[in-house]
């Protein structure tokens, strides 16, 4: 006689339905680490991003802290020399024709065409060194510059330093790019530019080397362009921008130290409206130095600070 057999519970045991089941939840939790890691391995490179420009931002306005201080030692310099002369020595003073040309980089943004309308008021041109704005609004501003005699030069469409400092290449590619949308725009091509950052900044020494800027204006110069730097600046490319005041005093207090030709540095990209308020008071005060205005061709002799 077969004895029964006892049936005996059986622990930790799955079906297949509660086994894909598992295996689904443990693949779900599995991208969904993946995709929380992503998100943060983005905000990470988002934050890297804005250090290496917060970076160049600080390079760049030590330059010109660098500029200014040079610019200092050299009329101290002149005047002790003239301090150490005896009384009768040396060529009596004579009234020289000093010219200012105001120029602003990185436009067209929201409030260059307030600043076109101050321009038009106090009857000044101005020299423009834009950027690349392709669009409706962009070609408007580029043609009413040109149309209200102002003079427009190539500042690179891009601005973005660590690609047109990459090498020759890359840096004309993206010059000829804003060439190409000025000219569709206006029917006119700019001849003279300004390199962002200037001729001697140092962002492009950490993007490619200490040969780089030569290589590049060399570049320039045997394409027939002509590049200007800037012997005054308002100090209004810095973060936090400086107030209204501040700006024009920082340009009326260098421009009453120089002689001849003052080459203004302003901006009129979109958060610069303490230029705008500024400005009206910079025209004036160079006026009352004794200043005439004009704007930058290529005929007009550089100042570089190379």
């Amino acid at each position: 006689m077969k004895r029964k057999r006892k049936n005996h519970p059986r622990l930790f045991l799955f079906d297949k339905g509660m086994t894909a089941l598992l295996l689904l939840s443990f693949l779900l939790l599995q991208l969904f680490g993946a995709a929380y890691y992503f998100q943060k391995v983005n905000a990470l490179e988002e934050k890297i991003e804005e250090y290496r420009f917060y970076q160049a931002s600080l390079q760049e306005e030590k330059h010109y802290l660098q500029q200014y201080i040079f610019d200092y030692q050299e009329k101290i310099k002149e005047l002790e020399e003239k301090l150490g002369r005896l009384p009768g020595e040396g060529k009596p003073p004579t009234e020289k024709d000093r010219v200012a040309y105001l120029t602003f980089d990185d436009g067209p943004g929201e409030n260059t065409l307030k600043l076109l309308e101050i321009l038009r008021e106090h009857e000044v041109k101005a020299t423009f060194f834009v950027n690349g704005e392709d669009t409706p609004y962009g070609r408007d501003v580029y043609r009413r510059m040109v149309d209200e005699g102002h003079v427009l030069g190539n500042h690179t469409y891009s601005h973005n330093y660590h690609e047109i400092y990459r090498d020759v290449e890359s840096f004309m590619e993206d010059y000829m790019k804003l060439e190409k949308l000025v000219y569709q725009a206006t029917a006119t091509r700019p001849e003279i530019m300004r390199f962002p950052g200037g001729s001697n900044n140092t962002v492009s020494i950490s993007v490619s080397g200490r040969d780089i800027m030569k290589d590049i204006t060399e570049k320039i110069l045997e394409e027939g362009y002509s590049y200007f730097d800037w012997n005054v600046y308002g100090f209004d490319g810095t973060r936090p921008t400086p107030s209204p005041s501040g700006i024009s005093d920082a340009v009326l207090n260098k421009a009453r130290l120089i002689e001849d030709r003052a080459i203004i540095l302003l901006h009129d990209n979109d958060y610069n409206t303490s230029t705008i308020k500024a400005l009206p008071q910079i025209i004036e005060g160079l006026r009352e130095q004794g200043y005439r205005f004009d704007t930058l061709d290529r005929g007009t002799p550089p100042h570089r600070f190379r």
